[in-house]
């Protein structure tokens, strides 16, 4: 029902359309929809879509292969987000250089979003109103001047508050996933910093049953660990600290 949902925003341009309406709504729309005219061709049509939405919901390209950044949303929204799909969608034919800007930018406002504490019900009004023209678009410089009035825009109008929160952040504020999210992106930026170079697979920084995060400072101090740390080996703030962890 989710994904007939998506498909029918991101198709038709409706932007209001509960589940529980979805039978109504094709009763009522047959000749958009054109089931009836060309039944064949409406399930051809519809199987392609879902196969795109498995594979965008999976991290991976429409093809079954891997594209990392289809890879990095599917880390950042774990399993509880799925507004994203809307978008990924909407865009799922646009040339793939312009699908992976689309990947980026929808990353970087569902991050800020995460780190701002936005309620992510906002989506579910951006995201229908954006779809139909972003199915519309062709050329970079179409993509260029859309995202920045749409996906690029809002992030600009939260900066403020994401420069606030990013900079307080702290480990027990995010679910398990989120924070290994972050210590990979976080991880990643040094290796190119350092080395020029960086996996271009997020995964290879957060797979949880290789890699383990680590507390710098001891989560069960003792006394070698307070003579060392002095007075802030039992503050909370100093240990869940994102700056006081890191992958190991």
């Amino acid at each position: 029902l989710r994904f007939l949902r998506y498909y029918v925003l991101t198709t038709w341009g409706v932007t209001k359309l509960r589940e529980d309406e979805l039978y109504d709504w094709f009763v009522k729309n047959e000749a958009r929809a054109g089931y009836a005219a060309d039944p064949i061709a409406f399930v051809d049509r519809l199987q392609e879509a879902l196969d795109a939405y498995l594979a965008f919901f999976r991290g991976r390209a429409r093809d079954g292969g891997a594209e990392p950044a289809l890879e990095s949303i599917s880390l950042l929204a774990g399993g509880s987000t799925r507004q994203h799909l809307i978008m990924l969608l909407a865009g799922r034919d646009l040339p793939i250089d312009i699908f992976r800007m689309l990947c980026k930018d929808t990353e970087a406002l569902l991050f800020t979003y995460l780190i701002t504490r936005q309620t992510n019900r906002e989506f579910e009004v951006m995201f229908p109103e954006w779809a139909p023209e972003l199915a519309g678009v062709e050329t970079l410089e179409q993509y260029e001047e859309f995202a920045e009035r749409t996906l690029r825009r809002r992030r600009r109008e939260l900066a403020p508050r994401f420069r606030r929160e990013f900079a307080a952040l702290n480990g027990q504020h995010l679910r398990q996933y989120q924070l290994r999210y972050v210590l990979a992106k976080l991880t990643q930026a040094v290796d190119l910093a350092a080395y020029g170079v960086t996996a271009e697979q997020l995964s290879r920084y957060c797979d949880g049953s290789n890699i383990h995060i680590e507390h710098i400072l001891p989560q069960s101090p003792n006394d070698l660990v307070r003579a060392e740390f002095g007075e802030e080996a039992d503050d909370p703030e100093v240990l869940w600290s994102i700056d006081k962890s890191c992958f190991g």
